[in-house]
């Protein structure tokens, strides 16, 4: 809590859209609480590298959607939240729906165009097949 206080605000900018994402997203299991909590730890640890991308012209929104997604594609990825070989339980399509929602949001900054965001998810969902 004391972290939060001192951050930049440059770190204090990810951690709003955290939060405004967090209002955005609707999520019925306790997942985006885990999720956002592992993020605004790394941002937390990890403020200097936050600062020194915003320098260089990385907003903290592409921060966070970046490390959204790259964060709930290894969760997804893990097998920890399949059912079953290529069926994910709950925890995991929410995971999923939080991917598309990171890598959308890649595009709607301009980070990524979408032919590589359709990539990046057919990819994601094939692996989603091959593990569990």
């Amino acid at each position: 809590m004391v972290k939060r206080r001192i951050a930049s605000h440059e770190v204090q900018d990810a951690l709003g859209v955290l939060a405004e994402i967090g209002s955005q997203f609707d999520c019925s299991s306790s997942i985006f609480e885990t999720v956002k909590n592992m993020l605004e730890n790394d941002f937390l640890n990890d403020s200097k590298e936050v600062v020194d991308l915003v320098k260089q012209g990385v907003s903290p929104r592409v921060q966070v959607y970046n490390a959204m997604a790259n964060l709930v594609g290894d969760m997804v990825e893990s097998g920890h939240y399949h059912v079953y070989r290529g069926v994910l339980n709950i925890d995991g399509k929410n995971l999923l729906r939080l991917f598309d929602f990171a890598i959308d949001g890649l595009v709607a900054t301009g980070s990524i165009d979408s032919v590589y965001a359709n990539k990046q998810k057919a990819e994601l969902r094939k692996n989603i097949q091959d593990v569990g």
